[in-house]
């Protein structure tokens, strides 16, 4: 009852903007309650999110992105005991994924960094992401890209000690 005297005064366009602000309300705080767990990087969930992020890929470019090989050839560098992929669940649904492939014991490269559209912008991605990969294989510096496309806004180099 309280609630509709509240909202009761409000015109349309004021309760439109009040149901946006508490979905995105909602949204922010059920991404704080991401997990982020290592999973094979073959396991079914890991590969159905890994498709996800070359089909964005490839919808992004005018000419396309084909993965080739890449797909399955540095699978093996995500893998324990040197590398680790991680899975960002939101409820128990995969929201996020991105694997690490070190190159030296301290230094990696972070491949396949994806967020579920739905949930960009909530503070999945990095630093966020890059952070638990890195912390989950020990590496303290990565650095990170859509496979040196022009015109790709993900490159970045971050590093935690």
């Amino acid at each position: 009852r309280r609630a509709l005297d509240l909202v009761g005064p409000l015109g349309p366009s004021q309760r439109r903007r009040l149901s946006e602000a508490l979905g995105t309300a909602e949204r922010l705080i059920r991404a704080a309650t991401a997990s982020f767990e290592p999973v094979p990087v073959g396991s079914a969930e890991a590969v159905a999110a890994v498709r996800r992020y070359f089909a964005e890929i490839d919808a992004r470019f005018p000419e396309g992105f084909d993965p080739g090989e890449a797909a399955t050839t540095d699978v093996a560098g995500m893998s324990p005991p040197d590398g680790v992929f991680l899975m960002g669940r939101i409820d128990g649904g995969p929201v996020a994924c991105g694997g690490l492939q070190p190159h030296t014991q301290r230094i990696g490269e972070i491949k396949r960094m994806w967020i579920d559209p739905d949930w960009r912008g909530c503070g999945l991605g990095p630093p966020t992401n890059s952070r638990d990969i890195c912390r989950s294989s020990g590496v303290s510096s990565a650095a990170a890209s859509a496979h040196g496309k022009s015109g790709s806004t993900e490159a970045m180099v971050c590093s935690f000690s």
